[in-house]
């Protein structure tokens, strides 16, 4: 799977959303959060958070037009 081109569709578009859409919810509405017993993050650990998924998910990227091009 990490070795194929990454193909944007819409499903994949409405699935990110509601992925995101249900973790911020999660952790941001009191209730939600109370339910689950998370804290808030500080903007600083929003940051952290998303640069954590974005490093662990795409370093691959560069590497993927070498492979492909042999």
């Amino acid at each position: 799977m990490w070795r194929g081109p990454l193909h944007i569709t819409r499903q994949l578009i409405v699935a990110m959303a509601v992925v995101i859409a249900v973790t911020v919810t999660a952790v941001e509405l009191a209730p939600f959060a109370e339910l689950l017993q998370l804290a808030a993050f500080p903007v600083g650990g929003w940051l952290a958070v998303i640069a954590t998924a974005a490093v662990t998910t795409l370093w691959t990227e560069p590497w993927k037009g070498r492979r492909s091009s042999r």
